[in-house]
């Protein structure tokens, strides 16, 4: 292994999320992309939509396409090819979609409630 990928492993064992971890094993170790099926699949909900801070900036428990987006993005960059995964998804998609087959970023408004509430706590922070 180059020197360059090693301290690559190194980073990415010390600093980056298990999904990372994994595209990267997929990409430079030659691991199976199960491994990032698996990895995407730990951030899945019932309604077989993705949340749980898959994207570290929307610390949101609930499925929101958004957050379901970079699962897909994720998998297709492994040529991770699960069809119960992308069943699942496709199927919470589907749910979201508008009668034209159109999906918003976010679903519910709660994500917004919640990110403007927090946006009030700092504003408290700061006014003190």
């Amino acid at each position: 292994m180059n020197e360059m990928i090693v301290s690559a492993r190194t980073f990415m064992l010390t600093h980056s999320r298990l999904l990372e971890r994994r595209l990267f094993e997929v990409r430079f170790e030659d691991a199976p992309p199960k491994l990032v099926g698996n990895a995407v699949r730990a951030y899945q909900n019932s309604d077989g939509g993705l949340g749980y801070a898959l994207e570290p900036d929307i610390r949101c428990g609930e499925s929101q396409p958004l957050l379901t987006s970079f699962g897909l993005g994720a998998l297709e960059e492994a040529k991770c090819r699960d069809v119960e995964l992308a069943t699942s998804i496709c199927n919470y998609l589907k749910s979201v979609s508008d009668e034209n087959g159109l999906v918003s970023f976010f679903y519910r408004i709660r994500i917004a409630v919640t990110y403007c509430q927090s946006l009030d706590i700092l504003h408290d922070i700061f006014r003190s």
